[in-house]
């Protein structure tokens, strides 16, 4: 399995899904798909060693002295703990997927163009918001 990640983190990620959009053709499914195979074993990675690291300290082996299930342990400690390195790692993914999507849609192999995507939606979104553009733009008036 280790073999399998370190080969999808050896390439480009733009190289695996234009190959990925040309086997299956563009569209909303196909990046969906790809993106979320070429991610997953970052999150894989990451989330292995900071296990490793955090299964060792005196809290975990407290949980297990006391008895605690091995789902106890795995969710009730050693998840909580592990959350933020993959809340970061989401940030960091969230804009890599935006950048591939807007590739891949500049070389006319992204969204289908019926389906709106990023910048299209928001000015249908906020011709229908009931209030003022800017009460849908920010939630709360004191963050503005």
């Amino acid at each position: 399995m280790r073999v399998v990640v370190d080969v999808l983190l050896a390439f480009p990620p733009i190289i695996l899904v234009l190959l990925a959009v040309t086997l299956r053709g563009p569209g909303t499914g196909t990046l969906i798909v790809a993106m979320g195979v070429l991610f997953a074993p970052t999150f894989a990675r990451i989330a292995y060693g900071q296990v490793i690291s955090v299964k060792r300290l005196e809290f975990v082996e407290a949980a297990t002295a006391f008895g605690a299930p091995t789902r106890t342990r795995l969710f009730g400690v050693i998840l909580p703990n592990i959350s933020a390195p993959l809340i970061v790692q989401v940030s960091l993914t969230i804009a890599t997927a935006i950048l591939l999507e807007s590739g891949l849609s500049y070389l006319g192999l992204g969204v289908v163009p019926p389906t709106p995507r990023g910048a299209r939606w928001w000015p249908r979104a906020s011709a229908t918001c009931p209030a003022t553009r800017t009460s849908c733009s920010c939630p709360e008036p004191s963050w503005c």
